[in-house]
């Protein structure tokens, strides 16, 4: 194995020297103050728990704090601002860097990195080699790994200069990212804010029509049995609610597809490209509009509307209404599905096809502004991972 990375600054002309984890940094565990004990709690020291590591590169501010006498009486440790917090027991591999002193429970080895080492170059060096970490774990139920194995992991690791030079340069790409997701969330909450604002004003001047009463056809499918074999793997997409999920609007692909044979021996439909998919089980209320012809499951309903209705302006306002409908029609702690006679009765603003025309030039506007801002930012994620894999040993 060669001992330098395939992507370099131009300077560095240095081989890497191979070192274990535990000559570079003070490895440190965690622990958890007594629960029933009252004073060691509600405190002012951070005091974090794996569930809460590896969303975001920084972290400062935790869940739960303990006290000073709450450190004190238990195994949990204060670490300084820089100390990566790893967690090693469960969940393996996540990381992220504290902001600030803090301290964590047992199902952590945080780091901190000693003087020829920098955290940052660490932090990128350990995530980019999850894998290392996961063949020291052990255990059935819980997976984890020890202080000990921790320190015995083996990096090829760059002089501090050049460490500084990469940490600075990932940074950089990590902060454009930051800007763009801060950006996207923002185009959304501004066009959800927006539709809203919009069809609550149409609705002091337009006329409230149910669904069912502005369609040409609403249905729902069926499953064949997954059983017979020859029922799959044929040449007809068909739809599962994780296709509506990692979709923007339009469904354009399915990962399941099934034969003629057994589209015709279930229930299943094919609804036509150019309609509307409403999800119904699971996670209620999304809906996509299908860019290709798909066999339906019994956990949606397609939707053929009239020809005086814009598909586009229902298509945004159905999207605005999902919080109403899991709040009002989701018992709390059931599984979380609703019938086709709730998706039919449900109440819509329907003004005249001219506004409808309107109003979805704008909304679509706004979409297409939002999958751009999408499409950079997830361009610039796999910029960023490409980077990784050449960047480090």
């Amino acid at each position: 194995m060669n001992n330098v990375p395939k992507l370099r600054f131009k300077e560095f002309k240095l081989n890497y020297n191979k070192n274990f984890l535990k000559y570079l940094c003070t490895i440190i565990g965690g622990g958890t103050p007594r629960t029933e004990n009252n004073e060691f709690w509600n405190g002012t020291i951070e005091w974090f728990t794996p569930s809460e590591i590896g969303k975001s590169k920084y972290i400062s501010s935790s869940d739960r704090k303990i006290t000073e006498l709450g450190l004190n009486k238990s195994s949990a440790k204060k670490l300084p601002k820089g100390s990566i917090l790893l967690s090693t027991r469960a969940t393996i591999g996540e990381a992220s860097i504290a902001l600030k002193e803090c301290s964590t429970n047992q199902g952590f080895q945080s780091l901190v990195v000693n003087d020829n080492c920098e955290s940052e170059y660490l932090f990128y060096l350990i995530t980019q080699n999850k894998n290392k970490l996961l063949k020291y774990c052990t255990g059935s139920t819980f997976r984890e790994i020890s202080k000990r194995d921790i320190g015995k992991l083996e990096y090829y690791i760059a002089s501090i200069e050049e460490q500084i030079k990469i940490a600075t340069f990932l940074s950089t790409i990590d902060n454009k990212i930051e800007l763009l997701s801060h950006k996207l969330e923002l185009l959304k909450l501004y066009k959800r804010g927006f539709i809203r604002k919009s069809i609550t004003e149409l609705k002091l001047q337009c006329d409230i029509e149910k669904l069912l009463n502005i369609t040409k056809k609403m249905f729902s499918g069926g499953t064949p049995k997954s059983t017979v074999t020859e029922y799959y793997n044929g040449k007809i997409p068909f739809l599962k609610i994780s296709d509506m999920t990692s979709t923007n609007k339009y469904l354009r692909t399915c990962n399941k597809f099934i034969t003629k044979i057994g589209l015709d021996n279930s229930s299943s439909k094919i609804l036509p490209k150019g309609n509307l998919i409403y999800s119904m089980y699971a996670t209620i209320g999304l809906t996509v509009v299908n860019k290709i012809d798909v066999a339906l499951p019994q956990s949606v309903m397609g939707i053929i509307l009239n020809e005086n209705v814009n598909r586009d302006f229902i298509y945004y306002q159905l999207e605005s209404m999902i919080e109403y409908v899991r709040n009002t029609f989701v018992e709390t702690g059931t599984q979380g599905n609703i019938n086709s006679s709730i998706v039919k009765n449900l109440e819509l603003v329907i003004p005249n096809i001219d506004i409808q025309n309107d109003y979805s030039v704008k909304f679509n506007l706004m979409n297409e502004k939002i999958n751009c801002v999408s499409n950079q930012l997830e361009n610039l994620k796999l910029f960023k991972k490409g980077l990784l894999q050449k960047m480090f040993v």
